[in-house]
């Protein structure tokens, strides 16, 4: 009995010593200033295992590689469960000099002539 006990105290500290890995994407973590419209992409931010990752935030395009570097790091691990999700087209715009994020809906610039989007 004693023995069952120090092993079931063994595992709890254990397990509580690993904690769980981070899967979320913050948005503190990435820089999103620009100056225009090019300087920013559309991201998922949030947790990457909780399902649905459309994009639904805007960061600085210098940010992108690192962005993707961060992202495809992130192991769900044997207990994800995939999700299929129809996302909105996504845009980002710049706005006061940060990227925001629009979702749905593409206005070309003024001189992208008729054919544009």
């Amino acid at each position: 009995m004693r023995a069952a006990i120090t092993l079931a105290l063994a595992i709890a500290l254990l397990a509580g010593s690993l904690g769980c890995p981070d899967t979320t994407l913050r948005a503190e973590d990435f820089d999103d200033s620009c100056a225009e419209k090019a300087n920013c992409v559309p991201v998922f931010l949030g947790d990457l295992c909780s399902g649905c990752t459309c994009p639904n935030a805007a960061i600085s395009a210098i940010e992108n590689t690192r962005y993707l570097r961060e992202r495809d790091a992130i192991d769900c691990g044997p207990f994800a469960t995939p999700t299929s999700c129809s996302c909105e087209a996504a845009f980002a715009d710049c706005v006061e000099e940060r990227c925001v994020f629009e979702e749905g809906h593409y206005v070309p610039p003024p001189d992208a002539g008729p054919d544009a989007g």
